[in-house]
């Protein structure tokens, strides 16, 4: 799914803010077949995106990390093909993350995720 990932530009990085920004390319293999007619990113992919970005964030840092618990996910609107995405994160020390995505036409999805280190899930 992390396809998309491949054009994100972060904007900004800092330990309690991620924000990025994806374009959606219209010829990715995502929408062949999802809703023929009327073709729209899948939410899932807006997860994965959030998901990878925090994940390679923290591996970056030398922190390994995965998602642990969706508290919350909502979608508010279509991600369209041509869409550019903006993805800001606010990070808590305890790895909350709340995630916004929107498009040029508003809220597209918001998420509330908590991440575990992969040391304490292997432990658990």
């Amino acid at each position: 799914m992390t396809a998309l990932l491949a054009g994100a530009v972060v904007l900004t990085d800092r330990a309690d803010r991620l924000v990025a920004e994806v374009a959606v390319d219209a010829a990715d293999e995502v929408f062949d077949g999802h809703y023929p007619f009327f073709a729209l990113l899948p939410g899932m992919y807006l997860l994965d995106l959030v998901t990878t970005l925090v994940v390679d964030r923290a591996r970056a840092a030398g922190v390994h990390i995965r998602l642990a618990t969706v508290r919350s996910a909502r979608f508010a609107a279509a991600v369209l093909p041509g869409d550019t995405v903006m993805i800001e994160c606010a990070i808590t020390e305890h790895r909350d993350v709340r995630a916004t995505c929107r498009t040029g036409n508003g809220n597209a999805a918001t998420f509330k995720l908590t991440f575990s280190s992969v040391v304490d899930s292997v432990a658990a």
